[in-house]
């Protein structure tokens, strides 16, 4: 970073600066009289934009830089509902609860629709609220470990595994953006390798599944295919076409998105 920070160009934009030891490195990394490894930065430094959720003069090494505060302000309800539709959120209801639940918090927003592409129904916000706080006290406890909200968090259990059904769904809503595809971690997976793969790996995932025997899977499989694979509808649409109930709908919903995503293959080697 220090050898960015003395190059000539544009705004350097340092994201996380509110993460573990990240604040004093940052102050280390700009200081031209400091240790940080890489050569001393020449004044002027360009100009740095260090993103924080906490303020930087409350912070070591900071008292005395005095850095300038820009505060940002929760983002108006149509900027969270564009940012619900860019994350393949289209469902008037689940719109209303992104923006409710959210707060103008971007990142409130991005665990809302998290919240509903892992089947909670949009008219239980309370479940939703649930799922977005235990994700929040993870982060909480990946970032500040050894606090005392640690107790909350659900033991035993993997982000990133846990975050496949996630990674489906979304995966499942953007399948005619190849672009949106490619930014997918799935495709990684061997076996698939591009997001033309993704694609027919998931159709084919899903027509496996409609066809599974067990009653509880063929419905799960049906009502992926109807919701993403057909033409644009509503979870109430899906439920309504395969006469089942909101809450049998989300049910399966949950458990059709679980299974594909332990069909994924296996990274080996």
């Amino acid at each position: 970073m220090r050898r960015l920070a003395a190059q000539p160009g544009g705004l350097l934009i340092v994201d996380s600066v509110d993460g573990p030891g990240r604040a004093e490195a940052v102050a280390a990394a700009l200081d031209p009289a400091g240790d940080a490894p890489g050569p001393a930065p020449s004044a002027p430094l360009r100009p740095v934009l260090l993103v924080s959720r906490l303020p930087l003069r409350a912070a070591a090494d900071w008292g005395e830089r005095a850095p300038v505060g820009i505060g940002l302000g929760p983002r108006p309800a149509a900027a969270v509902e564009a940012q619900a539709r860019a994350a393949g959120v289209t469902d008037p209801e689940a719109l209303a609860l992104v923006v409710r639940v959210a707060g103008g918090v971007p990142l409130l927003a991005d665990l809302a629709c998290r919240a509903l592409h892992m089947g909670i129904a949009p008219d239980v916000p309370g479940a939703a609220a649930d799922w977005m706080a235990g994700e929040v006290l993870e982060r909480l406890g990946r970032e500040r470990p050894g606090q005392r909200w640690r107790h909350a968090l659900r033991p035993g259990q993997d982000a990133p595994v846990r975050d496949v059904p996630v990674l489906v769904a979304r995966a499942l809503a953007r399948l005619g953006d190849p672009a949106e595809l490619a930014r997918s971690p799935l495709p990684a997976c061997a076996g698939i390798g591009s997001p033309a793969g993704l694609r027919a790996w998931l159709r084919d995932a899903l027509a496996e599944l409609a066809a599974a025997e067990a009653p509880a899977d063929a419905e799960a499989g049906a009502i992926l295919q109807a919701y993403y694979l057909g033409r644009s509808r509503t979870h109430h649409q899906v439920a309504r076409r395969l006469h089942l109930s909101r809450a049998t709908n989300f049910r399966r919903l949950r458990r059709g998105l679980a299974l594909v995503a332990a069909r994924l293959p296996v990274r080996t080697g």
